[in-house]
């Protein structure tokens, strides 16, 4: 990712984030498996199975999440999505919070991987992108109480720019779906 692009990649973060205002999307992201578990083991991501580099990769204790799409609604214009944040809320999470969870960059153009070619992050107008090469993979889930099991709700948010197919206008947006993670305890 270029520097031009992380510029804006964090540009878009505090925009989106500090906005007053709630506007119905018109990215709507589903995960038909929207559960998932959180496993005492590494995961490779999948950058690392696409280029072939080293495995285990993301830290131990992981979760993913199969088949997410993300369709554009918007039946004008385009949108370019530069990132996934994945978070999760429990007073059993070290910190309270889960949010170290960020696809983007190679990953992201990984997870999306169709046709032999890496994804670009565009969603034409009226269309849909989905991941079924390659979960969305977290790690590093950190409790804690390792003995007590609990269950907890959070979102996947994907934040893109949308352009203008009249103006060539850039603006900021973003969709998110709820999702549910399962600790069964145990481990640390």
């Amino acid at each position: 990712m270029t520097c031009s692009r992380w510029i804006l990649f964090a540009f878009a973060i505090i925009s989106i984030t500090s906005c007053g205002k709630e506007v119905k999307s018109e990215l709507v992201l589903t995960a038909p498996a929207a559960t998932a578990y959180v496993l005492p083991q590494t995961l490779t991501s999948c950058d690392a199975k696409l280029t072939g580099a080293t495995t285990g990769d993301l830290s131990k204790n992981t979760f993913q999440f199969k088949k997410l799409s993300i369709k554009w609604e918007n039946t004008a214009d385009k949108v370019n999505i530069i990132s996934l944040q994945l978070r999760f809320k429990h007073s059993n999470i070290v910190g309270g919070e889960y949010e170290s969870c960020l696809i983007a960059g190679d990953e992201l153009s990984a997870a999306f991987y169709t046709s032999g070619a890496r994804w670009t992050g565009e969603i034409l107008a009226g269309a849909t992108a989905a991941n079924d090469a390659c979960p969305i993979s977290c790690g590093g889930f950190k409790v804690e109480d390792k003995d007590k099991a609990f269950t907890v709700s959070g979102t996947i948010t994907a934040m893109g720019i949308q352009t203008d197919a009249n103006t060539g206008d850039e603006k900021f947006v973003k969709g998110s779906t709820d999702v549910k993670l399962i600790f069964q305890g145990g481990f640390q």
